[in-house]
């Protein structure tokens, strides 16, 4: 979709506490060329959406945290042999934010 110079498609979208918690992750995380790595990570950001959508409306977000800590889990499990501690820095930053 053809976009104005200067503006993306989170241009004049709320973006909520969780969202910019978890991107802010997913960037200092590093996407590599994992594609499996991709998929959950971009499920992370969805899933943080999700969150701060339903805070705002004063729904049960039990689920959505649940399955957005699994999404961690998995990325630590995947990166336990092979992780710098930055990208441990950056788990345990993101964790501490989603207070678990």
């Amino acid at each position: 979709m053809p976009m104005f110079d200067g503006m993306d498609e989170d241009t004049g979208r709320d973006i909520g506490p969780m969202e910019q918690t978890v991107r802010e992750f997913t960037h200092g995380y590093g996407r590599g060329d994992d594609p499996y790595r991709q998929v959950i990570m971009a499920g992370m950001e969805s899933l943080a959406r999700n969150i701060d959508s339903q805070t705002k409306r004063g729904r049960e977000i039990s689920r959505n945290m649940s399955a957005l800590l699994d999404c961690v889990k998995e990325l630590r499990q995947m990166d336990a042999e092979s992780m710098a501690p930055e990208d441990d820095e950056a788990t345990a930053r993101l964790l501490e934010a989603m207070r678990l």
